[in-house]
């Protein structure tokens, strides 16, 4: 299937997740934002608790969650350890200069000799930008759905299976 076709399809099967699209936004924006923060094991599962504590859909969140991939990791992570870096030294803390040429090795080496040097940071880093980018998220997948939706339903007027705004 070609990523044409791909897209198709996932338009189709969002319009049709028997929920809101208030539901949707809100599962859709946990799995997208809990992206920027590290340990991707725990996306899942973090977008689905969120998602089911603030009402919001879990399969969307599900979804959500492929907007970190292995081409967008690396950028949404530099982004996070920038981020923590700089609000470390907004409040005086001291954080681990990272090299310019940075390597594999520099990050393993400090991962397993000093991991609260690198994961505090990217974790904070992560924390705020997913709290930035929830909401972008959930405007651009909220007005997706009901646009979607409205095309679907003008064109498919005698659909039994009508979707909900």
């Amino acid at each position: 299937m070609g990523w044409g076709r791909t897209w198709q399809y996932a338009q189709l099967r969002l319009i049709r997740i028997q929920a809101s699209a208030r539901s949707i936004a809100t599962g859709f924006a946990f799995g997208a934002s809990i992206s920027f923060t590290p340990l991707p094991g725990t996306h899942i599962i973090g977008a689905a608790a969120l998602s089911v504590i603030t009402r919001g859909n879990v399969l969307a969140s599900l979804g959500g969650t492929l907007i970190g991939t292995p081409w967008t990791f690396p950028f949404m992570w530099w982004a996070a350890y920038k981020i923590g870096e700089a609000s470390f030294h907004a409040f005086g803390g001291e954080v681990v200069d990272m090299p310019d040429d940075i390597t594999l090795k520099f990050l393993w080496d400090e991962l397993v000799h000093h991991p609260m040097d690198l994961v505090v940071p990217w974790s904070i880093g992560g924390i705020i930008l997913m709290a930035l980018s929830w909401p972008v998220f959930y405007i651009f997948s909220y007005r997706m759905v009901r646009r979607l939706r409205h095309t679907h339903n003008r064109h498919h007027p005698h659909d039994h299976k009508k979707v909900s705004r």
